[in-house]
């Protein structure tokens, strides 16, 4: 992918985590997001509840892909959480979300970032990939599994 593997870093990479609900999930996103972008987290979830009350941002197949847009990004962030237990997250088929992918963007280059969103949703779409993030033993197999996925 371009930019390889910048948009996630091991640090903001967690597994098992432990959160009630989707505002949970995107409370915790907030937080590991915080340190990066140098962003109180309250700033993040705010912008990610109202990306997400916008429509729901569940994929299908236990996938969510919040996100939002910062004018304080250079370029896109995420982190990625494989829920301890699945959480109900308005998906289309109506399971609940254990694989969360996080992203700020910045405002600037939006095809780019649709390439990106595009690029993640179509690979968790595949049943063999996401049973290998949830087989991943520790955060740095999953981060290589993670940014591993190509941008066209």
């Amino acid at each position: 992918m371009d930019d390889s593997r910048q948009w996630l870093r091991t640090q903001e990479v967690e597994l098992d985590v432990r959160a009630t609900g989707k505002r949970g999930v995107l409370s915790e996103a907030s937080r590991l997001l915080a340190a990066r972008t140098g962003t109180a987290p309250q700033i993040l979830f705010d912008a990610l509840w109202h990306r997400e009350s916008l429509g729901s941002t569940a994929l299908g197949h236990g996938v969510a892909l919040p996100h939002a847009r910062l004018d304080t990004l250079a370029s896109p962030v995420g982190a990625f959480m494989r829920l301890g237990q699945a959480v109900a997250f308005d998906a289309p088929d109506d399971k609940p979300v254990a694989f969360v992918i996080a992203l700020l963007m910045p405002h600037r280059d939006p095809q780019r970032q649709l390439r990106l969103l595009a690029a993640i949703a179509e690979r968790f779409s595949e049943g063999t990939f996401r049973d290998h993030v949830a087989a991943a033993a520790d955060t740095t197999a999953a981060w290589r599994l993670v940014t591993g996925i190509a941008v066209r």
